[in-house]
């Protein structure tokens, strides 16, 4: 049996939720952060590391409208220190995911705690509507 489901989207680890995406991103923006989990209870090696060891950003971009054509859509997925781990460039609507693992989360932030997402939109009318998720 195939699934047309991929992702399962819970709003606690959401960056922008679907209600969000009815209000366009018209400036540049940081999403709400989104915690991570850290081992704090366990002895050895793995003492405050991350819970997990890859993780999934889920963007689902419903509008990104280019009326003068000089319009631009980055989405930088960034550490809790504002540190960028991985870019997406938007070129219209549709879901685009990006693979992070721990490794890349704690070289660009060694003891943070959550992600976010920073909007970098340009040009003469941006409105960019989208929502995201860490799975």
């Amino acid at each position: 049996m195939n699934s047309t489901l991929r992702y399962i989207y819970d709003e606690a680890t959401a960056f922008r939720t679907i209600a969000d995406m009815a209000t366009a991103v018209e400036a540049d923006a940081d999403s709400a952060d989104v915690a991570l989990d850290r081992l704090v209870k366990h002895n050895g090696g793995y003492k405050d590391a991350l819970g997990a060891q890859e993780y999934t950003v889920v963007i689902v971009v419903d509008d990104a409208p280019t009326p003068n054509a000089d319009e631009t859509y980055v989405l930088n997925i960034e550490a809790e220190d504002g540190t960028v781990i991985e870019s997406v460039t938007v070129t219209g609507a549709g879901e685009y995911t990006r693979k992070l693992t721990d490794k890349q989360i704690t070289a660009a932030d060694a003891d943070g705690n959550a992600l976010r997402i920073a909007a970098d939109v340009g040009g003469t009318g941006p409105a960019l509507k989208y929502a995201a998720w860490l799975v």
